[in-house]
């Protein structure tokens, strides 16, 4: 945090800036179909099926006693915030004060709404805060105070539409054909 007061400790600025990046991982665990059931597709299935299949991973493992898929996918997290602060005294009866904070996030959900890893979605965010207030002091009973304030939050989320860890194909390329 820096701040800044002047000569005549009239106005004071204050800035705040912060950066975070977390990387962390999520196991997953999804059943998936048996080797067999994989052959049966691959010889008489449907060319629909078939298409399919490539997204399906092949088991790496059971879950009482069916075919699994144990994996983990990345977790990352983004976030930049700042703030700004400024308050200017005009005189022992007149204080005008702004205030602005902007975050911006993105957040990697590599299972929102899926098993597998790679086909989850991002979430990317943005909150902003404006605040601009003026006091006059009439008398020492009566004060007038005019506060203006804005508020935004934007927020984006989609799915991804190519796997992130394991190149088996991607979504776009079966909804072409």
């Amino acid at each position: 945090m820096w701040a800044v007061r002047s000569s005549g400790e009239d106005l004071l600025l204050l800035l705040e800036l912060r950066g975070t990046a977390a990387a962390s991982r999520l196991t997953t665990t999804s059943a998936v179909l048996t080797a067999a059931e994989r052959a049966q597709i691959q010889s008489s299935g449907s060319a629909s099926a078939q298409a399919l299949l490539q997204f399906i991973p092949a088991a790496n493992g059971t879950l009482n006693g069916a075919a699994a898929f144990f994996g983990s996918a990345s977790a990352n997290v983004n976030i930049d915030q700042g703030t700004v602060d400024i308050s200017h005294n005009f005189s022992d009866k007149d204080r005008i004060h702004g205030y602005y904070a902007n975050q911006e996030d993105l957040r990697l959900e590599p299972t929102q709404g899926a098993n597998l890893p790679g086909f989850g979605d991002t979430r990317a965010g943005r909150r902003q805060v404006f605040t601009l207030g003026e006091t006059h002091v009439f008398s020492p009973l009566l004060i007038n105070e005019f506060v203006w304030a804005r508020t935004e939050f934007t927020s984006r989320s989609h799915r991804i539409i190519q796997p992130i860890l394991h190149p088996w194909a991607w979504v776009e390329s079966l909804v072409r054909t």
